[in-house]
């Protein structure tokens, strides 16, 4: 089957391109994922300075790219990252609770200015509580609990 690149294109359905073209995928990734990545960081450092005002979601959009390159040719298989992928339904379930939860917790705190200000020194805190806090959510109620731990499977 063909894919008509024509039309707009959500990062769901781009999933199911890359899954569907996986082998495809990997090799484009192989040649242009270094770009992939220099883009990237180039970006992140002239966010982070205020030299350019690029839109969130090109960033975000280019951040997938070059970290899927990195995952799959710098960073190899290691415990951390197969322990954190026996909770990755959890984290999925979760992350958004936390990440926003915190993010109240903290506008409310510094006030917006601040927040918005400091947010680049913020974001890997609330990345980790993203993952950390859905983890420790499922190790310590969902799994101990017999009725959310048969609903959330």
């Amino acid at each position: 089957s063909t894919f008509n690149l024509n039309k707009p294109v959500s990062v769901f359905t781009l999933g199911g391109i890359i899954y569907h073209r996986y082998n495809y995928f990997k090799q484009l990734l192989n040649k242009f994922g270094p770009l992939f990545c220099v883009i990237f960081f180039v970006l992140i450092i002239l966010e982070f300075f205020y030299i350019s005002d690029v839109p969130k979601q090109i960033i975000g959009l280019i951040s997938i790219f070059c970290f899927f390159y990195l995952s799959l040719n710098i960073v190899k298989r290691s415990n951390l990252f197969n322990q954190l992928g026996g909770y990755s339904f959890y984290i999925y379930l979760f992350n958004t609770v936390f990440i926003g939860a915190l993010n109240l917790v903290l506008i409310k705190y510094l006030g917006k200015q601040q927040y918005y200000y400091y947010f680049y020194y913020l974001a890997p805190f609330l990345v980790l509580s993203g993952i950390y806090f859905p983890i420790l959510l499922q190790k310590h109620i969902i799994s101990k609990v017999p009725f959310l731990k048969n609903w959330i499977k």
